[in-house]
C-alpha cells in the first residue's frame, strides 16, 4: 500500500464509523476506537480487505456519489426504537422531504454530528422536512431496545429513530461507512447521498438545494 493511500485511509476512518465487515479496515489504520466500539472482535484474525473495492468506496461515498441518486428511494418499514410502532418511508411521499441518517450508538462521528442535526431539524421541520435516523446495528449480543432509549434522550433526537436489525435497509442503500446521510425528495427520489460526519452547514446547504428544486418543479395535480 502506498504511503499516500495509507494517509487517505487514516483520514477516512477518522470521520466515519466502520460497521460489520469493515472493522478490519479500521484496524489497518489504527482507528482503535472504531474497533473497540464497533462489531469487530478483537480475538478474530482479520481477513484481508479488497483494496480495489475500498478505493472505489472511499472515492464514491466521500464525494457524495451513489448510483441511487436520481432514482426512486428503496422503500422500507422498520420498527421504532421502542419496538411499539413502525415507520414506512413511502408514507411521506408527496408530503415531505426526508433526510435518512444511518448511524449506530458506538459510532463516534455519528455522535459528533447529532447536535448540528438537532439545530437543523428545528429550523426545517416547519418546511415539510422530516428526519429518520436508522440504527444499522449494535455490538454483538447488545439489545438495541435497551441501548437506544437513553441514547436518543442524551442526544435530543426528537425525530423518528428506527432499527434495521436485519440490515436489509442498510444493504438496499449501499451503506458502508457511517454516518451516511441521504435526502429523499417529496416525490420519493434520492437527491443527495453522503458518507462521513458532516458539519451543520452542509445539512442546510443540501436541504435548501433540494427544497428549491422541489418548488421549481410543476405541481402535479391529481386527475
Amino acid at each position: 500500500m502506498s504511503v499516500r493511500f495509507h494517509k487517505i485511509l487514516i483520514v477516512w476512518a477518522g470521520i466515519v464509523g466502520v460497521p460489520n465487515g469493515f472493522g478490519t479496515i479500521a484496524r489497518a489504520t489504527g482507528d482503535t476506537a472504531t474497533v473497540e466500539e464497533g462489531n469487530a472482535s478483537k480475538n478474530e484474525a482479520p481477513p484481508q480487505p479488497d483494496m480495489g473495492a475500498l478505493k472505489k468506496l472511499i472515492a464514491e461515498t466521500m464525494m457524495g456519489k451513489s448510483p441511487l441518486v436520481g432514482k426512486a428511494a428503496p422503500d422500507f418499514t422498520l420498527k421504532t426504537f421502542d419496538g411499539q410502532t413502525s415507520m414506512t418511508l413511502s408514507a411521506w411521499k408527496g408530503k415531505k422531504t426526508v433526510l435518512l441518517n444511518f448511524f449506530a450508538t458506538w459510532c463516534g462521528p455519528c455522535k459528533q454530528e447529532f447536535p448540528g442535526m438537532v439545530n437543523v431539524y428545528e429550523e426545517y421541520k416547519s418546511q415539510d422536512v422530516e428526519f429518520i435516523s436508522i440504527d444499522v446495528g449494535e455490538n454483538k449480543g447488545a439489545d438495541p431496545q435497551a441501548l437506544l432509549p437513553p441514547f436518543v434522550k442524551q442526544y435530543g433526537l426528537v425525530w423518528p429513530v428506527v432499527m434495521d436489525e436485519e440490515h436489509r435497509v442498510t444493504k438496499a442503500y449501499g451503506v458502508g461507512p457511517i454516518p451516511t446521510n441521504v435526502i429523499v425528495d417529496r416525490d420519493g427520489i434520492v437527491r443527495w447521498y453522503q458518507a462521513g460526519g458532516l458539519p451543520e452547514h452542509m445539512f442546510r446547504t443540501q436541504l435548501n438545494r433540494v427544497l428549491r428544486s422541489s418548488k421549481a418543479d410543476p405541481v402535479k395535480k391529481k386527475p
